[in-house]
This record gives C-alpha cells, structure tokens and sequence, in this order.
C-alpha cells in the first residue's frame, strides 16, 4: 500500500491532518494494450480452428490452423501491414503449418481484398498459381490436389510462392509474453466506475439476478469497471449513460477467478456500438477458457483481451473489436460464430492518477460571544482521477478549552471517530465525489481560540504546510 498525501486547503478552523492510503495502479505509462500486433484484428498465440463465419478483418497466429467450412478473412480490409519487398498487404499469417487432416467441413478460407497470405511452414501444403491448363490465376493453396481442390484457402491475386513462406519475422511468445504482463498490469488499476441501478444507487455485489447495471463515465480520463465474472453473470444487460471516446476509454477488467477461470460469457450491452467499440477494451486477466455459448449473448463491444485463454466463440453474434488470445476456435460446422468486426482498439490507458483529496475546512462565525455557536464544516473531495479511500484527522484541542461539542458529528458519507481530542473520518470516494462533516461548537470561555492546520508531508518528502487560524471568543455583554 502507498502513502500519499492529500491536497489541504484550510478556511478559519481547526488543525486539521491528513492522509490518503490507496492501493498504487501499476500501469501507471499510457498505452495502448494491443500494441504489437502489426494492426491485426486477431492475434492467436498458438492455433486457431476457423470454420464459421468470418473475419472482416486480418489474422495472425502464431501456431497451425485447422479450416472448417467456408471462413473469409479481409472481407473490409486487408489491414496495415506489408512486409518488406511485398507488393500487398498481408491479412493471413500463419506461423506454424496448415492442418489439413484436422479439417472439420468443406474447409475454404477465402483472403479478400487482394491481400496476402504468410505460411511459416508449408510442410504438407502446395502452393497453385497456374491451372490444369497452366494459365497463370489467382493463388490457391491446397493439400496437393489440384488447382480448385478442397480444402484449400484460396486468394484474389497472384502471390509469389517465395512471398508466402518468407519469415515475417513476428515473435509470437515475445508478444504474448508482453501481452499477458500488461493484462495483469491493467488488473491493479483502481475502480473508477461503480454501477448504479437506474435509480443511481450503487449496485450491490452480488447483484439481483436480472439487474440492469448503469455505466457512468467521467469525461477526460481512463475509467476503470472492474467485475467478478459471477456478478457480470447475473445482469440481464449494461446500459451505458455515456459512451466512451478515444480521450475517456472504459477498461473492464473481469475476475474469473470465482469460476475456475473457465467462463462461459453471455453478453448483452446497450447504449454503445461499434462506434464506441475502439474505446472498450475487455480485460481478462487470469482467464484459461471464455466460451460465447450458440443462441446466448449479443454482440460484443470491444476488444476481447485474454492473452492466456482458449476463447470459443460458437454465438452468431459479433465481436466489434480486437481478439487477443492464446488459441481461438471461431464457430464450428455445427454453430455459426459470428463475425469478428474491425474495430481495433484505438485509445491510451492511463491508470497512473492517483485519488488525491482536498480537504477544505470553514467556520461560519470568526468571531463570536461566550455562549454563542459557531459550526465547523470539513469538505474532502476527491479531485484525482481514481476512486480511493482516505482518512483525516481534526485536533479538537484548543476548541475543547473553549468550548464542546453539541449535537455530535454529522458525515454525509464515510465513519467518525471521536476520542477526544482527536476526530478521524474515513471513507471511500470516487473520482469527483465528495463528504461533508459538520459539528457545532457552544463557546464558554473568553479567548482565542488558536489552530494550526498542518498538511501531512508527501510521499516525496517535502515539509508539510501548516496553516495558522484564530477566532476570537468575547465577553458577552452585561446590563
């Protein structure tokens, strides 16, 4: 736990000391997740088993690839990246071999838009270029049958065959590598969205089952939904008040921890599309397995990030975003899965905010006669870009000689503590939410009533600021 001091602003009270303990976010440099990838939509550690329905757009894997029934992949773009000495883009790589035998269908992969494919191994594959009449045509790869022959991928231009095995030069275990330290990174972010009923109330954890969850988002920053995979479970749908943008990304961060890491994910969202989907990024940290079961589920709003799990889409619904996984199978020849949108993730992270709470204390009356009142009120409001909880102290010392207390001490969120002379709030706030502390003084003896106010030193070191104050109690008038 880090120590971090709080922003202290002081008017006319008491000697007031404070400090915030949160829990430090680890990914504190901005970046974007899915750096690395070379702008493909997908990005499979290992296999991928494709058999329904398609990829609009562009796939690279890092192991072998099985086909199933008809798949298209660049159907809306043939993506970014051209390797070196390549006259068009590629949209297939596939780093290992082409499993033949494992076909599960008619087993064609259509590569559209002209592009290219890459084959790091071609073992038991062979390269088409001319027909049976050896006209030159457009590329075919197959399992050694001829030109036509199923299974085969096949393209819509002719690519050298020394082009499709060239090394791309792609480290797959690297990548993944990084990939899984930054999901894990992204998982200390602190929780800057709390889902609300559509009262506004704060949801309780677990939910009703078939609760709406209500996503409010604060504009400018990176905000941060976290979830255990048993509560999202449990809501019939998240509705979005405002959308994310490419300046205020949402991360939801899920904790499949409390199912064995083995999730099966029925999403339903409303109030965002693919408009907002390249500002959504869905973290799944220690994941092993996510299926998007046949018939359950809508479409998928952002990037599926889940660099350590075997992610089994068989929904015919969407995905609107980057996929990130450790091994894919995308439909099979019994379930359409849909189709994966390009829509990459297009925002910076930024969880290194800290909550930072500026305390603000007034008194009502700078001077005031024995017996009169004088209320004391203390604001804490956190002004930092995360939620965070935090606690201050008030020396009640130099009041208690000239006065006490009346009526005790009233927080509008939070707990207080009073053992004379010494008041402790502490409470949780989000980012941009505040709690208000009153309490009444009755004087009883002339004087002044001389505070300091010291601001606790930061985590930094420098000298902490004190801040002197004084109100004076007079005489009260005698016929």
């Amino acid at each position: 736990m880090g120590v971090h001091s709080i922003g202290l602003r002081l008017l006319a009270g008491t000697s007031v000391t404070a400090a915030l303990v949160a829990a430090p976010a680890t990914a504190r440099v901005p970046l974007n997740p899915v750096a690395g990838n070379r702008g493909f939509t997908a990005v499979v550690e290992t296999d991928a088993n494709v058999a329904s329905n398609e990829n609009e757009g562009t796939m690279a894997l890092g192991g072998n690839l099985v086909l199933g029934d008809n798949y298209r992949v660049a159907l809306q773009t043939p993506g970014p990246w051209t390797a070196p000495g390549d006259a068009r883009p590629t949209s297939l790589l596939v780093d290992g071999r082409i499993l033949w035998g494992a076909t599960t269908g008619d087993g064609l992969i259509q590569v559209l838009q002209r592009s290219y494919v890459k084959i790091g191994d071609l073992t038991g594959s062979t390269v088409r270029n001319v027909d049976q009449n050896n006209a030159v045509v457009n590329t075919q790869i197959n399992s050694g049958g001829p030109y036509g022959t199923l299974p085969r991928i096949e393209l819509t231009v002719t690519q050298p065959q020394a082009s499709i095995s060239a090394p791309t030069g792609m480290n797959f275990p690297a990548l993944f590598a990084t990939y899984r330290q930054r999901a894990t990174q992204l998982a200390t972010c602190s929780a800057t969205v709390i889902l609300r009923d559509a009262s506004g109330a704060p949801l309780p954890s677990p939910p009703p089952i078939g609760a709406q969850g209500y996503v409010h988002l604060r504009t400018g920053i990176t905000n941060v939904l976290k979830i255990d995979a048993e509560d999202l479970s449990r809501l019939s749908e998240l509705s979005f008040r405002d959308q994310p943008t490419a300046d205020t990304p949402l991360l939801i961060v899920v904790d499949t921890s409390g199912v064995g890491d083995d999730y099966t994910w029925t999403p339903q969202l409303a109030g965002v599309s693919g408009a907002q989907a390249p500002y959504i990024l869905w973290d799944f940290p220690t994941a092993t397995r996510i299926l998007l079961p046949a018939g359950s589920g809508d479409t998928v709003e952002g990037t599926v990030f889940a660099p350590s799990a075997h992610l089994v889409d068989e929904n015919s619904a969407n995905i609107e975003g980057n996929v990130v996984v450790r091994r894919l199978t995308h439909g099979t020849t019994e379930d359409n899965g849909g189709e994966i949108h390009d829509f990459p993730f297009d925002a910076q992270l930024d969880c290194g905010r800290e909550p930072e709470f500026e305390v603000v204390k007034r008194v009502n009356r700078t001077a005031v006669k024995v017996g009169g009142t004088v209320r004391y009120t203390i604001e804490a409001t956190n002004v930092g870009g995360v939620a965070g909880s935090g606690t201050y102290t008030d020396d009640l010392t130099d009041v208690n000689h000239h006065g006490q207390v009346v009526g005790g001490f009233r927080a509008s969120k939070g707990t207080v503590t009073y053992d004379a002379p010494i008041l402790v709030w502490t409470g949780e706030l989000d980012a941009g939410e505040s709690a208000t502390l009153t309490y009444d003084v009755r004087t009883d003896r002339v004087g002044k009533m001389r505070n300091v106010a010291v601001e606790a030193p930061d985590e930094h070191g420098e000298k902490p600021v004190k801040s002197v104050t004084v109100t004076r109690v007079t005489p009260r008038r005698t016929k």
